[in-house]
């Protein structure tokens, strides 16, 4: 488990976007994202993919993002990314996302 975890980790690390990507996985852009409650679903079969599709949701909200931080949270027997940007006008914006679909899974 630790591994799988360095190396998602290390996934992540490497997804930084400038722009829009894109992706099959559904990310519902209706949701808002900024708390755990209402973290936006991501549905994946693989992290990869979901993680590409992070990133795909916050381009669509925000072009010419620039990623700060990304950070792994294990809430009872859920998976979440928070995700932390400045967006290109320069305001810091974080986004939770529920990964539990992906999580793990390469």
């Amino acid at each position: 488990m630790r591994n799988s975890l360095i190396v998602l980790a290390l996934l992540c690390s490497s997804c930084a976007s400038t722009g829009p990507e894109r992706t099959s996985s559904h990310a519902s852009i209706g949701q808002e994202g900024t708390s755990i409650q209402t973290a936006v679903p991501i549905k994946a079969t693989n992290s990869a993919e979901g993680v590409a599709a992070e990133y795909a949701w916050i381009a669509r909200k925000h072009p010419g993002f620039k990623r700060e931080k990304q950070s792994l949270l294990l809430e009872g027997n859920k998976a979440y990314d928070l995700i932390e940007i400045t967006t290109a006008d320069g305001k810091r914006m974080a986004y939770y996302f529920d990964v539990t679909s992906f999580f793990g899974k390469w």
